[in-house]
């Protein structure tokens, strides 16, 4: 049996308006040897019938049915599945350039990293944003660092060697949709892995399609999944020696909340950390570090309410 070099995981529930636009994109690759594992995670819409539709046509398209239990696990269950040397995730509401996946060969069969990290791009309604990933060292420690000061924690602009994930026993969190590549990535970057950096961008991150999207939707549910984030942070980085990652990992979470008036929940009283140093160094606005501190220290209604109304008409001047 032929082992391709590059796996594509795509994680499928209710993608059918923008599946179609994801998979061509896959389709019109100038690198053809790749495997595309499909996974439909419980989709109550058509989705299961594209998804047949593309298997059917490309035997490089392999399909998977499964209950629904959310991104996490399926995206651990397309690492579990591919027989690739490499993996990368692509989300069914974006799409990639056709280039991408023979640039990350020849920078793979160039250097033979472990980890290729790419620029990307972040698609809004009238304007294409061009993201530079470039971390400020490749040494492990400061990318570690690096993924809580401005570096994306996504899987969809890296390429993965598969057995990094065997030989450090590196898995998806199962209860946790939110943020669970970045988990990833802090499980990826406490061992020896080689890291090259390719400064070209080929992923479109859609910010517009999906707007169900728990990255985009803001309520009790995300609450939760938010929360489990920060135990599995915890949990993850409990060995590690530099304990302030913890306290920013916390920190940021808890902006995300803050700055979609979400700080109101009792779960996060205690998690507001005294350290302004701590604050200080996340990559926000400067007037957003000072909102936010003074919020979770002094009087969160009135802070957050000043907060709530420039953090929309900034986020509305950029759309």
């Amino acid at each position: 049996m032929h082992c391709p070099f590059i796996s594509i995981i795509i994680a499928v529930y209710n993608a059918e308006k923008y599946l179609s636009r994801c998979i061509k994109s896959i389709q019109e690759q100038d690198f053809s040897d790749y495997e595309v594992l499909l996974i439909d995670d419980g989709s109550t819409d058509n989705s299961r019938i594209l998804c047949e539709q593309f298997a059917q046509k490309d035997s490089r398209f392999l399909l998977f049915h499964k209950k629904n239990e959310g991104v996490s696990a399926t995206r651990q269950f397309g690492i579990d599945h591919s027989n690739g040397l490499y993996t990368i995730h692509v989300d069914p509401d974006d799409w990639i350039e056709p280039h991408m996946l023979s640039s990350l060969y020849k920078e793979a069969t160039r250097s033979n990293p472990d980890v290729i990290i790419t620029d990307y791009f972040i698609e809004f309604k009238n304007k294409t944003v061009y993201k530079i990933q470039k971390p400020l060292s490749l040494s492990n420690k400061a990318i570690l660092n690096n993924f809580f000061n401005g570096l994306h924690g996504s899987c969809c602009n890296k390429l993965i060697k598969k057995d990094i994930y065997d030989k450090y026993n590196i898995k998806y969190p199962h209860n946790t949709n939110y943020c669970e590549d970045l988990l990833v990535c802090l499980q990826i970057y406490q061992h020896p892995v080689k890291t090259s950096y390719l400064p070209q961008a080929f992923y479109h991150y859609d910010q517009v399609c999906n707007a169900d999207s728990i990255t985009r939707k803001y309520n009790i549910k995300t609450i939760e999944q938010h929360l489990n984030y920060i135990k599995n942070l915890r949990i993850i980085l409990s060995k590690y020696p530099q304990k302030e990652l913890v306290k920013k990992g916390i920190l940021i979470a808890l902006y995300d909340e803050f700055s979609h008036n979400a700080i109101y929940y009792p779960e996060f009283n205690d998690l507001a950390d005294e350290t302004k140093e701590v604050i200080l160094q996340m990559n926000v606005s400067t007037i957003g570090k000072y909102l936010f501190y003074s919020a979770i220290q002094y009087n969160k209604k009135f802070f957050s309410f000043i907060f709530r109304i420039i953090y929309k008409l900034h986020t509305q001047l950029n759309r």
